[in-house]
């Protein structure tokens, strides 16, 4: 089995920009020493700007997956709680006022990707584990070892940057924590019903970088966290991502020895860590 590096790639002119400059550094910093391939999942439009980005990175093996997003069939009862754009909990003034609608449904599809359906994509049945990177998520220096290599040798589930875990703002996570508690108190999978008393609502890695087992993520345990939070329709009506969602994921139902906190990769999403 192999390994792969997943982004999810936007189609607006910024962020082409960035997922230049992000696979500039990419091949740079690790897949000229390290060679894996790259999956780009991306909607239809994207597909004009495939050309291109190919010629500019002939030495990148690039795989493309077209993807359709869509709500899941909620009942009348959710629907009627989603808007068109979720209010930004930042803009002080007004959204509109800061030139900002609000979060998106594609936003809020793109959270209910990352979630949990990502995991269960063909695109993913011939690899261990993925690295993920968003389009603007830059490697600032070169990886001097193979960090899947690294990630088997210890059995590990999940790689994160652990100075990078923060809170959600709480305007964005309203009810998640009581979701989550409800699963906790009925599911076979939680072996410990105390975990999520200790779990501060909206604590979550940064996973604009995170490295997973693909295995772990398909199976019954995690799956049926995400199918309960997605249920519940609160990704959308109330725009919970799934930084938070997978921090609970790991929290409640991981062995904590088979994590692996990464402080030795130099990234920036924003903020710039481990320099």
């Amino acid at each position: 089995m192999k390994d792969c590096i997943v982004y999810l790639a936007g189609n607006s002119e910024d962020n082409i920009k960035d997922f230049y400059k992000s696979l500039s550094l990419l091949y740079e910093n690790y897949i000229k020493t390290f060679q894996c391939d790259v999956v780009v999942f991306h909607e239809k439009e994207f597909i004009q700007r495939l050309p291109a980005l190919v010629k500019t990175f002939p030495n990148i093996p690039f795989k493309f997956f077209e993807i359709e997003f869509k709500l899941p069939e909620y009942p009348p009862s959710i629907l009627e709680n989603i808007l068109e754009y979720f209010p930004h909990p930042t803009h002080g003034n007004g959204p509109v006022a800061w030139g900002h609608p609000g979060f998106s449904m594609g936003y809020r599809h793109m959270c209910n990707f990352f979630a949990g359906e990502f995991y269960l994509h063909p695109a993913l049945d011939e690899y261990d584990y993925y690295m993920r990177l968003d389009s603007d998520s830059y490697l600032l220096k070169p990886i001097e070892y193979n960090v899947f290599d690294k990630m088997k040798s210890i059995d590990a589930i999940y790689g994160y940057i652990g100075a990078a875990i923060q809170i959600d703002n709480p305007k964005v996570v309203c009810g998640l924590w009581d979701c989550v508690k409800d699963f906790s108190n009925k599911s076979d999978y939680v072996s410990d019903k105390n975990i999520i008393d200790h779990i501060p609502n909206g604590k979550m890695f940064y996973n604009n970088f995170e490295i997973g087992n693909i295995k772990w993520f398909r199976d019954k345990p995690y799956q049926s966290l995400y199918e309960h939070i997605k249920d519940s329709g609160g990704i959308y009506t109330n725009r919970w991502g799934d930084a938070p969602i997978r921090f609970f994921g790991i929290a409640l139902l991981a062995d904590k020895k088979r994590t692996l906190n990464i402080t030795d990769i130099a990234y920036q999403h924003g903020a710039i860590y481990n320099l």
